[in-house]
């Protein structure tokens, strides 16, 4: 009787490692099958910062104060990590160079753990055939901003126009602050929709900037500790 019960358990515990094995490869998979698309994916981010460029406006045009603001708040370890991060605080689970691959990966991106692996495996491809400074300009070109009087706003130029009435480069620190802190969610924190939520998520980024607060861990993206000190 022992015997028996000692081969059922081995045989159980094979099952449940196959099935482990199983899934480990189809995950992997789906991974290796976004970095795949990351070739077709590159060349299309290429050609949105070539398009950027000749509107006159790229990541080199970034003053050193909006760089870095933009950065801390949507991507703390853009310059280093390799298109992922799942460590930095309030990194969340969205990189740039993840939007970007939602955005150029997808005919339709539809939330879900094999979405977000392939699009993770597409980020990990492109990071690797398109440069840093290529990607920020493809990103200020392509962010979702909002609603706006004849449509969806896309890109930072587009934005400034429709929100302030003028060039990018003419806007205030604070107007480019205003638009970096609609990104996380540009319907809700709208400058004539809704302006309590979007001041109070300035406000939290202002706070942040200046050291006052942190984030509480990498999926804190809101900044709860930042708030109404």
């Amino acid at each position: 009787m022992r015997s028996y019960v000692v081969k059922s358990v081995k045989r159980a515990l094979r099952w449940i490692l196959a099935l482990f094995l199983f899934v480990l490869f189809l995950l992997l998979a789906v991974v290796a099958a976004g970095f795949l698309r990351a070739r077709d994916a590159a060349a299309q981010i290429e050609s949105d910062a070539a398009l950027a460029a000749e509107a006159g406006f790229t990541a080199a045009d970034l003053t050193p104060e909006w760089r870095s603001i933009l950065l801390a708040v949507e991507d703390p370890s853009f310059e280093s990590h390799n298109g992922v991060d799942f460590r930095t605080p309030g990194s969340g689970l969205t990189t740039i160079t993840q939007g970007l691959a939602k955005r150029a990966c997808f005919d339709e991106f539809a939330p879900g753990v094999f979405a977000k692996l392939f699009q993770t495996g597409c980020a990990l491809g492109i990071d690797r055939r398109v440069s840093k400074e290529t990607q920020l300009t493809a990103f200020l070109h392509t962010a979702s901003l909002g609603p706006g009087e004849s449509g969806w706003i896309t890109g930072f130029p587009a934005a400034a126009m429709e929100y302030f009435g003028k060039e990018m480069r003419a806007m205030t620190t604070r107007e480019f602050t205003t638009l970096v802190a609609m990104l996380i969610g540009p319907a809700r924190h709208h400058p004539r929709r809704n302006p309590e939520a979007l001041d109070d998520r300035i406000e939290r980024i202002e706070r942040l900037l200046a050291g006052d607060c942190r984030p509480d861990g990498f999926r804190d993206v809101t900044y709860e500790g930042c708030r109404g000190l």
